[in-house]
């Protein structure tokens, strides 16, 4: 009779113990964490979003990795997937012979170019050591 005082302080611990538990990051999330900050320090706007409508068969949110460019005067919006997931003719110097491209092709979801920015859409499939090539990337994109 008196371990019940006991038994019930402890099913208590435990279970408080596994609600906090359960709310640390995993080790998945911990490297996503550790990629974005890594990417905010090469110069990305880092956000998770709604996946944009042109970009069809996409999650529902994706990570959307923005380099901001000078502002280079009226530039039409441009996205470079089509709806069926097919690369559109990308542009000159970013296409085979670039070695950023090959490494990011298939890996991109899709990315588009305003004014303002290059904005990769992604599912942050990569290492930190691969982000600088996303960066010179995204830099021969805005030269465009």
């Amino acid at each position: 009779m008196h371990g019940w005082p006991w038994l019930i302080t402890a099913v208590i611990v435990l279970y408080l113990l596994g609600q906090w538990l359960m709310l640390r990051p995993g080790p998945q999330e911990r490297q996503r964490m550790k990629l974005r900050d890594a990417a905010k320090a090469l110069g990305f706007q880092v956000r998770l979003r709604k996946a944009p409508d042109w970009l069809i068969g996409a999650p529902g949110l994706v990570a959307h990795y923005a380099l901001p460019g000078e502002r280079v005067g009226w530039l039409p919006r441009r996205q470079w997937r089509t709806n069926q997931g097919d690369w559109l003719g990308v542009c000159p110097g970013i296409g085979r012979d670039n070695p950023d491209w090959v490494i990011w092709c298939d890996r991109l979801l899709g990315w588009e170019r305003d004014q303002h920015a290059v904005t990769f859409y992604w599912l942050e499939s990569a290492d930190e050591q691969d982000l600088p090539s996303l960066k010179r990337l995204g830099i021969a994109v805005l030269q465009l």
